[in-house]
């Protein structure tokens, strides 16, 4: 009886193949999950980011909507009392960032108390990383400041668009209305950070607010400090 010895075994050339394809197969599958790691924890901090942007927002819309309410009519003056860039530091710099601070009768009781003044501006919160800029509130007096707590992480800036309104409530508008277009309100700023909103945003008079507008501007009255 005769046997036939099939057990060849892989050559020296084929394992070197064999391990050149895996290795090739290993690295496109290692690539493609590390592609698809990275998609899904950019496509998380962005959910993140919108999430506590929507919550910020919202917490600022109550606190502006009661900016100046003072159901006693007193004469404290409640309102928005500064609206100057302030450094990390909560110091008045023309370097700085956006902020706000503002007062409202909180307790109705007419007068302006430490807890009924609010600050909202950027600062180094230590819940981030170094130089990572984040959104604070600060609920306290002037003076006693700060007394900040975060309240958007990884926030660079802050900006606040001002209207002018009458004495029944309505918004001014632009007297200049753009060809085919609508009246704008009469947005303006403070332009030289002096707590004084000084300058149309429309600077150039032709009714709209786009990149044309310059750094000039008309001299506006002080809607500061509660008036």
């Amino acid at each position: 009886m005769k046997f036939v010895n099939n057990n060849h075994g892989f050559t020296l050339i084929e394992v070197l193949v064999s391990l050149g394809m895996i290795a090739v197969i290993s690295v496109a599958v290692f690539q493609l999950f590390q592609t698809q790691t990275n998609t899904f924890e950019s496509q998380e901090r962005t959910v993140d980011l919108h999430q506590t942007m929507r919550a910020s927002l919202e917490v600022m819309e109550k606190d502006l909507r009661m900016v100046g309410f003072d159901p006693t009519l007193s004469d404290a003056g409640f309102g928005v009392i500064d609206i100057r860039l302030l450094n990390t530091d909560g110091d008045v710099s023309g370097a700085g960032r956006g902020a706000i601070t503002f007062t409202r009768d909180a307790n109705s009781d007419g007068t302006v108390d430490d807890d009924d003044t609010i600050q909202y501006r950027i600062y180094d919160s230590a819940l981030t990383d170094g130089g990572v800029l984040d959104l604070g509130r600060d609920s306290n007096a002037p003076g006693v400041m700060p007394n900040i707590q975060p309240l958007g992480l990884g926030i660079e800036n802050l900006a606040f668009a001002f209207a002018y309104a009458d004495t029944d409530g309505s918004i001014v508008m632009n007297p200049v209305i753009p060809a085919g277009g609508t009246a704008e309100p009469l947005w303006a700023f403070d332009s030289n950070n002096d707590n004084v909103l000084d300058r149309a945003v429309d600077t150039n008079g032709d009714g709209t607010i786009d990149t044309a507008d310059g750094d000039g501007g008309a001299v506006l009255p002080n809607l500061i400090s509660g008036t």
